[in-house]
C-alpha cells in the first residue's frame, strides 16, 4: 500500500490525523515511510504514536533510537522460548515415566511374550518344539513350599487312576535355559488358570510376587487363591491384601488340617479348575 502512494503522490492527500498509531518495531516501517514519503500527508507534524508506557512521541523524529531498539535481543521473549524448551521435555519425561511405571507389569508381561513368541518361532523352524497345555500354573514359594506341591497336591490333582487336572509346576515343567521371569510367563500362557499358593513365605519371596502380577496381567478372572498358614497381613504387598478381600471376586481356598476338610478343598480347587476349562464365569463357581 505504502508504494503504491508513492506512484501517486501529485493526485492524492492522505489524512490519518484521526488514526492512533503505536510507536513499536512493528510500526517502524510505516513510521520510516511517513518522514521520507513524498505524498502530501494532512498534519504530518502533529502526528503522534504512543509507546507501551502510554507516553507519545511526535512521529516525525529521527527512528535511529527505536531501530536500535528494535535490534535488541528480546530477553523475555527468549526466557520464554528457553523455559517452554525445558519444560516441555520435562513434563514428557514426566508423564511418560508415569504411564511406563503404571503399566510396568503389561511391559513386562509384553516383553516377555514377545521373546517366547521368536524363541518358539525359532524352535518351530529347528523341528524341536511341542507346547503342552495344562489346567493351571501353580505359583509358590520353591524352598518351603515345594513338598507341599508335589507330595500333597500334585497327586491329588493329577493322581492315577483319575487325574482331574494337569499342573505346570516351577522345577518340574520349565522350559531349559529360559530365565525364571521367562518360563513364568511362557508358563502361565499354557495355562487356562493360575493357583497361588498363599504361604506366610509367599509375600517375602520377589518371584512368588512377580508371578502374582503376571497373573493379573493374564486376567484376574484366572486367579484362584490357596490359603496355608494364614501369612501375615501387614507382610503382604498392597495387591496380595486386595485379592484376599471377599469382594475381590477371586475365589480363595483354605487349607485345613483335617483330612475330611482337605479333600472338601481338593473337590472345589477342582471345581474351579474344571469351570475355567469349561468356560465358565468366575461368578458361577464361587
Amino acid at each position: 500500500m505504502m508504494k503504491e502512494l508513492d506512484h501517486l503522490t501529485n493526485q492524492v492527500k492522505l489524512d490519518i490525523s484521526h488514526n492512533s498509531f503505536v510507536c513499536n518495531c512493528d510500526a517502524i516501517n510505516f513510521i520510516k515511510w511517513v518522514n521520507e514519503t513524498e505524498v502530501f500527508i494532512v498534519g504530518h507534524h502533529l502526528l503522534e504514536c504512543s509507546y507501551h508506557n502510554q507516553t507519545k512521541q511526535i512521529l516525525h523524529f529521527p527512528v535511529e533510537a527505536l531501530e536500535e531498539e528494535c535490534q535488541k535481543p528480546d530477553f523475555d521473549l527468549m526466557l520464554k522460548r528457553i523455559l517452554l524448551g525445558v519444560l516441555l521435555p520435562t513434563v514428557f519425561i514426566i508423564t511418560s515415566m508415569s504411564i511406563a511405571y503404571k503399566l510396568r507389569w503389561h511391559i513386562r508381561w509384553n516383553y516377555y511374550s514377545l521373546i517366547r513368541y521368536y524363541r518358539k518361532k525359532s524352535l518351530l523352524y529347528q523341528g524341536d518344539y511341542t507346547e503342552d497345555q495344562y489346567d493351571a500354573y501353580v505359583v509358590f514359594n520353591q524352598e518351603e513350599d515345594t513338598p507341599f506341591v508335589f507330595q500333597v497336591l500334585r497327586p491329588a490333582l493329577e493322581g492315577e487312576p483319575a487325574p482331574t487336572a494337569s499342573l505346570y509346576l516351577n522345577g518340574r515343567n520349565d522350559f531349559p535355559g529360559m530365565a525364571k521371569s521367562e518360563n513364568v510367563v511362557d508358563g502361565m500362557e499354557k495355562c487356562g488358570r493360575v493357583i497361588l499358593l498363599v504361604t506366610p513365605e509367599f509375600s517375602q519371596d520377589e518371584m512368588c510376587e512377580f508371578a502374582l502380577h503376571m497373573a493379573l496381567v493374564k486376567g484376574i478372572n484366572s486367579v484362584i487363591i490357596l490359603l496355608k498358614n494364614w501369612p501375615d497381613l501387614a507382610s503382604m504387598s498392597n495387591t496380595l491384601r486386595a485379592l484376599l478381600r471377599p469382594n475381590s471376586g477371586v475365589p480363595c481356598l483354605e487349607w485345613p488340617d483335617d483330612n475330611s476338610g482337605q479333600k472338601l478343598v481338593l473337590a472345589e480347587l477342582t471345581e474351579a479348575i474344571g469351570a475355567q476349562r469349561d468356560g465358565l464365569q468366575l461368578n458361577e463357581i464361587s
